[in-house]
């Protein structure tokens, strides 16, 4: 990777400058390349496990009550 992160980052797709967001990653205006912030692939598997028991949960809960009225 050769995104610098010093006063002067540039995208490392087209080299255009880039703005680097608060936890690392950035998205070139120009040509759309993506890059993640350090350890995201983490948080987003763990969101995306509490999402998925939020949703489970009122699954469960609206077949309880379907199966009672």
């Amino acid at each position: 990777m050769m995104h610098s992160m010093g006063a002067d980052p540039r995208c490392d797709a087209c080299q255009a400058p880039v703005v680097t967001g608060p936890e690392g990653g950035y998205v070139c205006g120009q040509c759309w390349h993506l890059v993640e912030p350090p350890g995201y692939e983490e948080q987003r598997a763990k969101g995306l496990a509490r999402a998925r028991a939020k949703r489970e949960a009122r699954t469960a809960a609206r077949r309880a009550a379907q199966q009672h009225s």
